[in-house]
């Protein structure tokens, strides 16, 4: 496979990854990450779609893994998971 096809199969998600990267939840302890998730499961209620809320919740996740197992997970990673999460099959 190309690089051009690969650049343009992932280009849809370079902006949920931009979106990604805006928020900032560095001073996150674990209990507002569940507050945060009560939050977003509500809105979820509330008639939010999940594309609506994946960039936040990409955001939390990448966040919690770098607290946690204390790596940060790589651009194309990410990429990668956002590719998964619409049902994409990724190598």
């Amino acid at each position: 496979m190309s690089k051009r096809y690969l650049n343009n199969n992932l280009r849809p998600f370079r902006r949920a990854l931009r979106d990604i990267h805006i928020y900032d939840f560095t001073e996150y302890e674990r209990a507002d990450f569940i507050a945060h998730i009560q939050k977003l499961r509500a809105r979820l209620a509330d008639s939010a779609s999940l594309r609506d809320i994946t960039a936040e919740v990409f955001a939390l996740v990448f966040e919690a893994v770098k607290k946690t197992l204390h790596i940060t997970p790589f651009d194309s990673q990410l990429l990668a998971a956002l590719a998964m999460n619409d049902g994409r099959i990724i190598e």
